[in-house]
Parts: C-alpha cells; structure tokens; sequence
C-alpha cells in the first residue's frame, strides 16, 4: 500500500515538474514574440524618419537652388524659426511668418552681422544673400566629395564648422551637400524633432579650408 502511494506522489510529482516547463517556456517564447515585434516596429519607425528628414533636406536644397524660399515655411517650426548662416560671416534669424511671406522681388535688407576678414556690415535681402553667400555653387547638380579622402590630404573645416551646429542644435539630424570648387563649400541642413515631426532649424554654409 505504502509503495503505491510513494509511486503516485512520484507521478504527480513529475506532472507538476513537467507542466511548469512547459508554461517556462511559453512565457519565454512570448517574450521573445514580443520583443522581435517591438524591435521590428523600431527599425520601421527609423526607417521612415531617416525617409522624412532627406526629404525635407532636399526640398529645402531645392528651394535654395531656385529662391523659393517661401515653400521652406511648410518645415520651419513657429517656436524655433530658421536661421540662414554662412561662414563668410552672417547670421539671421527668421521667424516662421517671415519665410512664409517671402518673395524674389522683396528687397528688404537685413543686418546679418560682419563679414570674415573686413568685419564690415552685411547688409542684405534675403535672396541676394543666399546667392552670394549661401548657395554658391549647384549643389544639386555635383557629385558630392569623399569626406574621408578630404581628411586625409589635409583639409580642415573652417572656424564655422560642424562641431559648433553639433553645440547650438542638440540631438539635430544634419545632411550635408558638399561641392568641390576651391574652397571645397558645403550646405548643411540642420533638422530637428519636436511632437515626432522634423522641422528646419538652420540652413549653414561652410567651407573647408587647408
């Protein structure tokens, strides 16, 4: 009698044993269901931000290249305004409304700061100086340089350089076109998040300098 009481605890015994692994294992494979899906839904919201922030890069090149600057104001925050920038000295800061109202034919100049070198007064529209100071070369039509291959015979950013966009934009995401004349100019457009869209912060031009 006693033998056969100890042979069903035994049984019952590895019963319960057995079923606990099975729900182990169960539970374990949902996490990994679980965490294989959220992961996959990570690499597809990346996916299309990376998709949004060129977009809005190379409208905003596009703009650039043919003055309608006015179609930037679709990707300029309110609260953060655009701020158009080039190493040659000068620095404005627009506010949204402004950029919206745009036009070719305004000659409304602006106090953008002092020029490298002369420390002179800039004093321009916003269209003359974009084109002599901002899109100096056809940016969109160049094959980009190999940065790498910059670095390596020698070249350096000027003082306006990319460390200081890194400072005054955290967390920004930047496309760079790059054109190699003399100078080797590039055009930086300078993006950042806010309620999960991506807005325009500053358009920078720079150059690279031996």
């Amino acid at each position: 009698m006693m033998r056969n009481i100890l042979l069903i605890a035994l049984m019952f015994s590895f019963c319960c044993c057995h079923q606990n692994e099975i729900k182990k294992e169960a539970n374990t494979g949902a996490k990994v269901a679980t965490k294989d899906s959220v992961s996959d839904s990570d690499k597809y919201k990346n996916s299309r931000e990376l998709v949004a922030r060129e977009d809005i890069a190379y409208k905003a090149l596009y703009a650039l290249s043919t003055q309608d600057i006015n179609t930037l104001s679709d990707y300029i925050s309110a609260d953060s305004g655009l701020i158009i920038s080039s190493f040659s000295g000068g620095k404005y800061k627009f506010k949204k409304e402004v950029i919206k109202a745009f036009s070719k034919s305004d000659k409304t100049k602006y106090l953008w700061g002092a020029a490298d070198g002369s420390g002179e007064d800039i004093n321009l529209s916003i269209a003359d100086y974009i084109k002599e100071n901002v899109y100096t070369e056809d940016y969109l039509n160049v094959k980009p340089i190999d940065v790498i291959k910059a670095l390596q015979s020698g070249k350096s950013f000027s003082s306006n350089n990319f460390d200081e966009i890194m400072v005054e934009h955290p967390n920004c995401y930047v496309k760079s076109f790059h054109c190699p004349s003399d100078h080797w100019n590039i055009i930086d457009i300078v993006e950042t998040c806010k309620d999960g869209k991506w807005y325009i912060v500053e358009i920078r031009h720079r150059c690279w300098t031996i």
